[in-house]
């Protein structure tokens, strides 16, 4: 038996509401439609907790049809690399900035005037200088 017909099957034999459904499972009611008309489907947590509400265990749900497996894989793959991405664009981000706070520390202690020009954080004369 196809996930979104055992899901719907199971849903209406307990005499829930879509909206019931949804409530207990911190979802939307249109994602709960979703699922029942195999549009998409739950990620792997939310699957466990389809399994408790509903009294149906993992096992029939996850074998009832081979798709919902891979789809469920996919997309924690493709989370998993989004989260990699995300990460990495964070991490360079600091490592700039470090950089550039290291290299003006260093122009300011060397009285370096190429670097010392460009430092936004203790200029040599006006109204930004810094007496010591």
């Amino acid at each position: 038996m196809q996930f979104a017909t055992m899901l719907k099957q199971r849903r209406t034999e307990l005499q829930m509401t879509q909206q019931e459904m949804a409530d207990q499972l911190f979802v939307t009611r249109q994602t709960v439609s979703r699922w029942e008309n195999n549009l998409s489907y739950p990620n792997l947590d939310t699957l466990v907790e389809i399994s408790n509400l509903l009294n149906l265990s993992l096992d029939s749900l996850l074998k009832g049809e081979v798709d919902v497996v891979s789809k469920i894989s996919s997309d924690v793959r493709a989370k998993g690399g989004r989260y990699k991405k995300y990460a990495l664009i964070v991490t360079s981000i600091l490592a700039l900035i470090v950089t550039a706070l290291l290299l003006l520390s260093y122009g300011r202690a060397t009285q370096n005037q190429l670097i010392d020009r460009i430092n936004i954080f203790g200029y040599s004369s006006g109204i930004w200088s810094l007496t010591y």
